[in-house]
Protein backbone atom coordinates (compact mmCIF):
# COMPACT_ATOMS: atom_id res chain seq x y z
CA UNK A 1 0.00 0.00 0.00
CA UNK A 2 3.33 2.29 0.28
CA UNK A 3 2.39 3.83 -3.29
CA UNK A 4 -1.60 3.72 -3.23
CA UNK A 5 -3.41 6.75 -4.37
CA UNK A 6 -6.17 7.48 -1.45
CA UNK A 7 -8.10 9.88 -3.17
CA UNK A 8 -10.87 12.39 -1.79
CA UNK A 9 -13.16 10.21 -3.50
CA UNK A 10 -11.63 6.79 -3.01
CA UNK A 11 -14.53 4.41 -1.26
CA UNK A 12 -15.65 4.79 2.21
CA UNK A 13 -15.98 1.39 2.83
CA UNK A 14 -12.20 0.76 1.23
CA UNK A 15 -10.93 3.51 3.69
CA UNK A 16 -12.73 1.91 6.53
CA UNK A 17 -11.72 -1.09 5.99
CA UNK A 18 -7.65 -0.15 5.73
CA UNK A 19 -8.36 1.96 9.08
CA UNK A 20 -10.24 -1.49 10.84
CA UNK A 21 -7.33 -3.55 9.11
CA UNK A 22 -4.54 -1.55 11.19
CA UNK A 23 -5.94 -0.73 14.30
CA UNK A 24 -6.11 3.04 13.76
CA UNK A 25 -8.25 6.19 13.84
CA UNK A 26 -6.16 7.99 11.63
CA UNK A 27 -4.45 7.69 8.47
CA UNK A 28 -2.38 10.08 7.44
CA UNK A 29 -1.55 10.28 3.54
CA UNK A 30 0.34 11.84 0.38
CA UNK A 31 1.12 10.37 -3.22
CA UNK A 32 -1.81 12.48 -4.76
CA UNK A 33 -0.43 15.92 -3.89
CA UNK A 34 -4.03 17.10 -3.31
CA UNK A 35 -4.98 18.02 0.40
CA UNK A 36 -7.96 16.70 1.54
CA UNK A 37 -9.35 15.90 5.12
CA UNK A 38 -12.75 13.24 5.31
CA UNK A 39 -13.75 12.11 8.43
CA UNK A 40 -15.80 8.90 9.37
CA UNK A 41 -18.52 8.36 12.26
CA UNK A 42 -16.81 11.19 14.00
CA UNK A 43 -14.13 9.47 15.40
CA UNK A 44 -12.22 7.98 11.77
CA UNK A 45 -10.22 10.72 9.79
CA UNK A 46 -8.07 9.97 6.71
CA UNK A 47 -6.07 13.60 5.92
CA UNK A 48 -4.22 14.21 2.56
CA UNK A 49 -1.54 16.72 3.81
CA UNK A 50 -0.69 18.06 0.42
CA UNK A 51 2.36 18.83 -1.30
CA UNK A 52 5.61 20.93 -0.58
CA UNK A 53 7.29 20.14 -4.09
CA UNK A 54 4.68 19.53 -6.86
CA UNK A 55 1.10 21.05 -5.85
CA UNK A 56 -1.85 19.85 -7.63
CA UNK A 57 -4.26 21.65 -6.44
CA UNK A 58 -4.71 24.56 -8.72
CA UNK A 59 -2.36 26.88 -8.19
CA UNK A 60 1.65 26.50 -7.33
CA UNK A 61 1.67 27.34 -3.61
CA UNK A 62 3.14 24.76 -1.47
CA UNK A 63 0.32 23.42 0.91
CA UNK A 64 0.78 21.38 4.54
CA UNK A 65 -1.69 20.08 7.08
CA UNK A 66 -1.32 21.32 10.69
CA UNK A 67 -3.14 18.51 12.48
CA UNK A 68 -4.21 18.75 16.40
CA UNK A 69 -4.89 16.22 18.20
CA UNK A 70 -5.86 16.54 21.35
CA UNK A 71 -10.13 15.97 22.86
CA UNK A 72 -10.88 16.15 19.04
CA UNK A 73 -9.28 16.05 15.88
CA UNK A 74 -8.90 18.96 13.30
CA UNK A 75 -7.04 20.38 10.55
CA UNK A 76 -6.16 23.31 9.07
CA UNK A 77 -4.66 23.06 5.44
CA UNK A 78 -1.79 26.17 5.28
CA UNK A 79 -0.96 27.45 1.77
CA UNK A 80 2.78 28.57 1.77
CA UNK A 81 3.77 30.74 -1.37
CA UNK A 82 7.41 29.80 -2.83
CA UNK A 83 9.89 30.95 -5.51
CA UNK A 84 8.19 28.09 -7.94
CA UNK A 85 9.21 30.70 -11.51
CA UNK A 86 13.10 29.68 -9.95
CA UNK A 87 12.20 26.02 -9.64
CA UNK A 88 10.41 26.23 -13.43
CA UNK A 89 13.26 27.71 -15.11
CA UNK A 90 15.39 25.00 -13.43
CA UNK A 91 13.45 22.45 -14.95
CA UNK A 92 13.59 24.04 -18.41
CA UNK A 93 17.13 24.43 -18.38
CA UNK A 94 17.47 20.70 -17.36
CA UNK A 95 17.05 17.70 -19.14
CA UNK A 96 13.77 16.95 -17.99
CA UNK A 97 10.70 18.14 -20.22
CA UNK A 98 9.63 21.35 -20.13
CA UNK A 99 5.57 20.81 -19.55
CA UNK A 100 7.30 19.74 -16.10
CA UNK A 101 7.51 23.53 -15.90
CA UNK A 102 4.36 24.11 -16.77
CA UNK A 103 3.43 21.86 -14.26
CA UNK A 104 4.93 24.02 -11.29
CA UNK A 105 3.65 27.06 -12.23
CA UNK A 106 -0.16 26.03 -12.52
CA UNK A 107 -0.04 23.65 -9.79
CA UNK A 108 -1.91 20.94 -11.65
CA UNK A 109 -1.34 17.31 -12.29
CA UNK A 110 -1.45 18.33 -16.38
CA UNK A 111 -0.10 21.05 -18.28
CA UNK A 112 -3.51 22.04 -20.10
CA UNK A 113 -5.09 22.83 -15.93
Amino acid sequence: MLNEYLHEGTDEDYLLQMLDDYEADILICGHTHKPYSRTFSGDKFVINVGSAGKPKHGNPNAVYALIDVTDTVSVQFKQVPYDYAFTARAIEESSLPDEFAELIRKGSHHPLG
